[in-house]
């Protein structure tokens, strides 16, 4: 009897040492290394009844819910949670997306010149040569017959005359004016002949520009132009020639100001000061001499007039620059009596 207890307890010890021995393998079996979850993972082919779109959102979602995936998407923002996340909240596994909102820069005010940011384009010059056009064509012309004008680029009557005697000596109409025939006959190309009177400066600001950086490119754009000789009519590149109001002219394009009624070739083929158009635009807003920043716009007269026939840009410390006798320079901003002070503009907004 007591040898028939023993085995009898012997064999519960034992099936119950089988059942834990089981239970065991069960849990290992289903504990994977991080790197081969994935391989564990059923992979059930799911093929949507019709090829509508709402059938293919919902195949995504229901192999999301067979690989173990939630998410969410929001306007402000994502959550994405795999199965390392499964027991974290939304606000532990958010991610926050952030939009890059580009940094405002200066905005003109109502009544003011709103910069551009694409480079304009001016065309039509191809006009010929005559009494009355200036220019850096004109400025070519009187270098190739070796004269010494007092005031480079104006086509004067002395002009005519040199014109029409090479003309006659060429076998060409001794007209006196420059056509592009005579034009070639010099020896120059006919692309200068087109555009050597449209150049536009290139645009140097961005959208995010502020007034003050505005005003850096403006006045920095003025200083490459120091040295520059002067010519009459003329609104080129660094280098080539300017007067006065072509000098303003494109430093006013480098930072996207396009006057109105004013450019490269009207300047050359107008008699008319550019600087009177500029002091009588209302988008230039006149200032007293007392409140002049680096930037403004300086109008001068002759002693005993009152007509504008000259305009500088204000630097700062009493200082200007501006194509006044032989080319660009800095100079002092009161003139001593050779020129006064009209008046003065602003260009940008403060």
């Amino acid at each position: 009897m007591l040898n028939s207890k023993k085995a009898f307890f012997a064999l519960i010890l034992l099936t119950m040492l089988l059942l834990c021995s089981c239970g065991k393998s069960n849990i290992k079996s289903n504990i994977y290394p991080a790197e081969s979850l994935l391989d564990h993972i059923p992979q059930t082919e799911y093929v949507p009844e019709t090829n509508d779109e709402a059938s293919f959102e919902t195949a995504a979602e229901d192999m999301s819910a067979q690989m173990g995936y939630r998410e969410e998407v929001h306007d402000w923002g994502y959550v994405e949670n795999a199965a390392d996340y499964n027991d974290l909240s939304s606000t532990d596994a958010y991610v926050e997306r952030e939009e890059e909102t580009p940094p405002k820069g200066y905005v003109a005010p109502e009544g003011w010149y709103e910069p551009r940011f694409v480079r304009g384009k001016v065309t039509g010059g191809d006009y010929k040569l005559k009494p009355g056009v200036m220019g850096l064509k004109v400025y070519k012309v009187e270098k190739y017959f070796g004269m010494r004008p007092y005031k480079w680029g104006y086509y004067k009557d002395n002009l005519v005359g040199e014109v029409s005697y090479f003309q006659g000596k060429h076998g060409l109409d001794y007209t006196g004016t420059v056509n592009l025939e005579t034009w070639l006959a010099m020896g120059f190309s006919e692309e200068e002949w087109n555009e050597l009177g449209t150049y536009v400066s290139p645009i140097r600001i961005k959208p995010s520009f502020t007034r003050e950086e505005i005003i850096d490119e403006f006045l920095a754009r003025a200083k490459e132009y120091l040295g520059t000789p002067y010519v009459t009519g003329a609104s080129g590149k660094p280098g080539e020639g300017v007067d006065c109001s072509g000098l303003v002219l494109q430093c006013l394009y480098a930072i996207g100001i396009y006057p109105d009624g004013i450019d490269p070739v009207q300047h050359s083929t107008l008699e008319e000061y550019n600087s009177r158009l500029m002091w009588n635009d209302p988008k230039f807003k006149q200032i007293w001499v007392s409140q002049l920043k680096p930037g403004d716009l300086v109008f001068y007269r002759n002693p005993g007039t009152w007509t504008v026939v000259h305009v500088g840009i204000y630097l700062g410390n009493s200082e200007v620059i501006e194509a006044l006798y032989s080319e660009v320079e800095i100079l002092p901003l009161y003139k001593d009596g050779k020129y006064d002070i009209f008046g003065c503009k602003r260009v940008i907004a403060d």
